[in-house]
């Protein structure tokens, strides 16, 4: 493999860094932009007016996950993701990344933002490797054209206010000179490219075969695991393998940084000391969670009397965090309008933990008296038909009216009790 080792280096070498996706001459645009939808993508823009934006995906509420060649030591750098702009608190680069050789992998940085993303839904890590010849997807903003060389877009000048996102498919292949990364090579639908043959890749193109280009530098890849994406590797650069002056087109490679090789690192690094984060499932629940807002107090084990209080508004996976300077075993209390509250017991607070906290909230008390009862069954009866959002006036599954279903809420759940 020697050989083609070195080939891939010079074409690293001379490959711009932030390169997008590349599609099939068959396959429209727009299948390859839908293929991006409900993936939490950012797009990071620097200060500076010259540099191409980059990539990068939201791997927790307050954290974002893109490659080590994109972060920068000067500040001013933001986020557009999910339509909102967010400022970049602090951004850490792994210290084993060497910019001079892609091919060693560890191409990762995490950023924390200043405040949570609450409408999107953060893409978990797979920590384990990844099978030779799985089909996996990865996802980028920027430049786009066709594998046969044509039809190139590259929509920095001037940068836009937004770009669509976009996705493709390929077969992950292994060269075990340089275990740290993925490769993908761009197949010809026709099945007459393979460049890489010899390593046991398909010569059958995916559906979405594609390739990195402008832009995508930082995007996560995924593969598809019990239903849902899982981040594998991050888009670290591209090699113009067949020599021909075109990056990008059928023949070339797109090299993947592999995650699992840095899943301690940066999980340790998505993470605050005295973070604490779950997620509140709400009973009989219909709407978005981000409707909802939980007051989660602090107590002592066993005791009643709240220490500290926070406002926590769900993000859409119901998902909550927050910051404090406690530590060590504290009970929760949680309590949410419309929900009857509970306590999540003995949770140790330290400067690493906890992160996976999970509760569920049963639903019916829309007067907040901690019972499930009559008074609760009048107040719907009573807001009956009214369009509203608001618990306490008996939209009690966030549909947007008080309607029968609320009313079978209180009766199903007639008789509960809330945790003092």
């Amino acid at each position: 493999m020697h050989a083609r080792v070195t080939a891939l280096c010079v074409g690293l070498l001379g490959a711009s860094f932030s390169h997008a996706i590349i599609r099939r001459v068959d396959v429209p645009d727009a299948q390859h932009q839908a293929l991006a939808n409900n993936i939490p993508l950012g797009w990071i823009q620097y200060p500076s007016p010259s540099a191409v934006p980059t990539s990068c995906a939201l791997i927790a509420d307050q954290f974002i996950l893109s490659a080590g060649h994109t972060y920068s030591s000067t500040p001013g750098a933001i986020i557009k993701l999910g339509g909102e702009t967010y400022n970049i608190v602090a951004w850490v680069k792994n210290p084993a990344f060497n910019i001079n050789d892609l091919t060693a992998g560890h191409d990762f940085s995490v950023a924390r933002l200043d405040r949570r993303v609450l409408n999107q839904t953060p893409l978990t890590i797979r920590s384990a490797t990844v099978p030779v010849q799985t089909i996996i997807k990865c996802f980028g903003m920027g430049t786009t054209g066709l594998g046969d060389g044509t039809g190139f877009v590259a929509p920095w000048n001037p940068i836009p206010s937004s770009w669509p996102p976009r996705g493709m498919t390929n077969r992950v292949d292994i060269d075990s000179s340089i275990p740290n990364v993925i490769l993908t090579d761009f197949d010809k639908p026709d099945g007459t490219t393979n460049t890489l043959s010899d390593i046991g890749s398909s010569p059958a193109a995916t559906d979405h075969e594609g390739q990195l280009a402008g832009g995508d530098s930082g995007g996560p890849v995924t593969m598809l695991v019990n239903g849902q994406e899982q981040i594998v590797g991050v888009n670290s650069a591209v090699a113009n393998f067949n020599n021909n002056g075109i990056t990008g087109d059928y023949g070339d490679l797109s090299v993947v940084s592999k995650i699992s090789v840095d899943y301690t690192w940066v999980m340790s690094n998505a993470w605050q000391a005295g973070r604490v984060a779950g997620k509140i499932h709400l009973g009989d629940f219909v709407g978005s969670p981000m409707l909802r807002t939980a007051t989660i107090s602090l107590r002592n084990p066993g005791s009643t009397t709240n220490l500290e209080s926070f406002i926590v508004p769900l993000a859409i996976d119901s998902g909550f965090s927050f910051v404090t300077a406690r530590r060590g075993l504290t009970d929760l209390h949680i309590t949410i309008p419309g929900f009857c509250a509970k306590n999540l017991t003995n949770v140790n607070i330290t400067n690493t933990s906890p992160g996976d906290l999970s509760i569920l909230l049963p639903n019916g008390d829309p007067d907040q008296s901690q019972e499930v009862d009559a008074v609760d069954i009048d107040l719907v009866i009573a807001h009956f038909g009214q369009p509203t959002t608001d618990a306490t006036q008996g939209d009690l599954d966030g549909s947007g009216e008080v309607d029968a279903t609320d009313i079978d809420i209180t009766i199903a759940n007639f008789g509960t009790l809330g945790q003092p």
